[in-house]
């Protein structure tokens, strides 16, 4: 849990307000740090096996939602961004609809998850998940046939716990990417995918990211971890060391990379 902020200006761990009542407020406004804890606390504050879950590193949520850290807000801006693109697009359903929770087994683990929208568009009926991302990945995915994989199997994995909820099959996915671009005919700011989902048995073979481990893997990790309740966040797998977003590692990327480090190898670095 986020106890306090790293303030690069000062170079030390300070305290949660120390944006609101110091002049450090001109370097991280006060209402951008409030942000961030409200949408950490979104993202991590469940305690359950999420769907998203079995997508990443369980010790890095672990940590983050268990263990007294101080992180540098500004690591989490695009968590910021993207629960607010989410919002946005929630708050203004035509149809009143909102975020739709489903739970069920998955290789026995019980897992929960929160669509983002269910539509039914033809005789699809539409699983869609919302994803804001940097204007430097617009040409990729423009020539993509369909999502990262790691999207795919998430929203397979929804489909497969919406049938478990409801009892129906959802037909197919898409993924609405939203860039922060000018709206014209180039350069559009949404861009849709739709797909066909992908088997269970092969979205939990999938190892994302090209990590050492699968998706089944995190799963039963984080059913151990929050369902077990005997283990501490510090003695689960850095899976993350295996991960790679493009040429970096997913560590490169973690807000608690310095606490998880330091716990295992006693050094930040």
């Amino acid at each position: 849990m986020i106890v306090g902020w790293y303030c690069k200006a000062c170079r030390a761990n300070v305290a949660l307000d120390h944006f609101a009542t110091t002049a450090c407020g001109l370097v991280v406004h006060p209402d951008y740090a409030a942000a961030v804890l409200h949408s950490d606390a979104d993202y991590y504050g469940a305690g359950l096996v999420t769907v998203t879950g079995g997508l990443g590193c369980v010790r890095s949520r672990a940590i983050e939602a268990d263990k007294p850290v101080y992180v540098n807000p500004l690591d989490y801006n695009a968590l910021v961004i993207g629960s607010a693109w989410d919002a946005a697009m929630q708050a203004h359903a035509p149809d009143g609809s909102t975020k739709i929770r489903v739970g069920g087994l998955i290789d026995g683990v019980r897992v929960e998850g929160e669509i983002d929208r269910v539509r039914r568009v033809g005789n699809d009926l539409l699983i869609e998940d919302h994803k804001h991302t940097n204007n430097f990945q617009y040409k990729w995915l423009a020539d993509e046939d369909r999502p990262r994989v790691e999207y795919v199997v998430q929203t397979s994995i929804y489909a497969e716990l919406y049938d478990q909820t409801f009892g129906e099959r959802p037909t197919r996915g898409a993924v609405w990417y939203h860039f922060s671009v000018a709206n014209s005919s180039h350069t559009p700011p949404l861009m849709p995918k739709k797909y066909e989902f992908m088997g269970l048995k092969d979205c939990l073979d999938h190892q994302p990211y090209g990590g050492s481990y699968t998706v089944r893997d995190l799963y039963h990790q984080a059913a151990e971890y929050y369902q077990g309740g005997k283990i501490d966040a510090f003695d689960l797998p850095l899976a993350g060391e295996s991960m790679a977003f493009g040429s970096k590692p997913y560590c490169d990327y973690c807000q608690v990379r310095e606490a998880c480090f330091t716990a295992e190898y006693k050094a930040p670095f």
